[in-house]
């Protein structure tokens, strides 16, 4: 019971994401149980997303899993990694 709960935390983790940064954000995918793939705007720059996504981030984070954020462009194109509860994983 409690995995189907934390998969819906996570799951509303990233909807609240996505309408916090509806500018931003075209949208996100997640790849497994662990791993987010959240796909930016054409125009979007992702270190620069993650300058206005760091404040407030964690303000959202209500689940306990470990998750893995990876910011793209649209392309697929980017290297910025962000771990989210990463001593949930050890």
């Amino acid at each position: 019971m409690k995995e189907i709960i934390e998969k819906q935390k996570v799951n509303s983790f990233l909807n609240k994401l996505q309408l916090e940064w509806p500018s931003s954000i075209d949208h996100y995918n997640l790849k497994t149980e662990s791993l987010a793939f959240i796909y930016l705007q054409d125009e979007e720059n992702p270190k620069e997303f993650l300058k206005h996504l760091f404040p407030k981030m964690m303000l959202f984070v209500d689940f306990e899993v470990y998750l893995e954020l990876m910011i793209l462009n649209l392309d697929g194109q980017g290297d910025r990694l962000i771990y989210i509860n990463r001593q949930s994983k050890e």
